[in-house]
């Protein structure tokens, strides 16, 4: 079966047949298209979607529920891959999706976003995806979620290597295993997830060992070259929101560093100084100017150093060199 309509392309291969306890109809589903946003009437997703796309799967149905292995999709530059089933025990559904993306361009995706789009309040056991074809929502309350990302392409950033293990319950994770890579520093720790409602609450701790502490403040934009190392970092997230720019306005973030090394060098007087420091905090709270202070030695003399820049949204979202306010 082959069919176009609103700029798409589709075929459906299969077999249908009785379902049973371990077999039933079987569905290959090629769908493709140069602008996303021709099936907005569809998918509720702007005008301003410009993205080619593609989705292929096979289907299988049982009476007990589905599966779709493999799954594959692009949209734009982001491609994702794996397995999607669910298992259907009485009015109860647990899903299990498996998902692997080689690249995510929240930046491109973002920029395609419909400024019209507007978050509708939802009082719900768990994640909702809305489907109009379907007239109605699919509940996500239970899933066991294995989710990897090669590389998140951010506006002014890159994370690497993000890893995810969660299992789901009634919309939310109290503690699942969580890595990601920001440069050549690693961190790993757990996050907590509350999915239920229209907006994503994610809470992050992680840590890290041997950590280039300049390179992390040179992503963050607060510093273009600062010879800086830690051997003990741990870090707190706090994300709320239903798009990337919500999820940077509205987060929060804290670093605390512990045993490290700041370098200065004087190029008139051609000399370093070496500052150990003892202990440093950065925090950054929701339209407030990010704040850090640390405290060590120089010389074996006691040094205290403050600074301050702006708030972690404009951090985020402009195009210019931000001051940073040094005591």
């Amino acid at each position: 079966l082959t069919a176009t309509g609103s700029g798409a392309e589709l075929r459906l291969d299969g077999v249908l047949q009785p379902m049973t306890a371990t077999a039933g109809p079987k569905l290959a589903l090629n769908l493709s298209g140069k602008r996303f946003s021709e099936l907005s009437q569809w998918t509720g997703i702007g005008a301003r979607a410009k993205l080619p796309y593609a989705l292929s799967g096979n289907l299988q149905l049982t009476r007990d529920g589905w599966q779709i292995d493999p799954v594959s999709a692009r949209l734009g530059r982001s491609r994702v891959e794996g397995s999607l089933a669910a298992i259907t025990s009485g009015t109860e559904n647990l899903y299990q999706i498996k998902l692997r993306f080689p690249l995510l361009d929240l930046k491109e995706l973002d920029r395609n976003r419909a400024d019209t789009e507007k978050q509708q309040d939802r009082e719900t056991d768990g994640l909702t995806i809305d489907l109009p074809i379907l007239a109605q929502d699919i509940v996500i309350a239970d899933a066991d979620l294995a989710l990897s990302i090669d590389r998140l392409l951010l506006p002014h950033n890159e994370i690497e290597d993000i890893g995810l293990n969660a299992h789901i319950r009634d919309g939310h994770v109290k503690r699942a295993p969580f890595r990601a890579t920001l440069g050549a520093n690693q961190f790993t720790g757990n996050a907590k997830l509350d999915l239920r409602g229209a907006t994503l609450g994610a809470d992050l701790s992680l840590s890290a060992r041997d950590v280039d502490m300049g390179d992390i403040l040179r992503r963050l934009r607060l510093v273009e070259d600062l010879p800086m190392s830690t051997r003990s970092l741990s870090t707190r997230v706090r994300l709320r929101g239903g798009s990337l720019d919500e999820l940077v306005r509205k987060s929060e973030l804290r670093l605390r560093m512990k045993d490290g090394r700041w370098s200065l060098y004087d190029t008139n007087l051609q000399a370093e100084a070496v500052i150990h420091v003892v202990a440093g905090e950065l925090d950054a709270q929701p339209g407030q100017p990010i704040a850090g202070q640390a405290t060590g030695t120089l010389d074996g003399v006691p040094v205290d150093i403050a600074w301050e820049t702006a708030d972690l949204h404009t951090l985020y979202s402009s195009q210019r060199r931000l001051p940073l306010r040094l005591q």
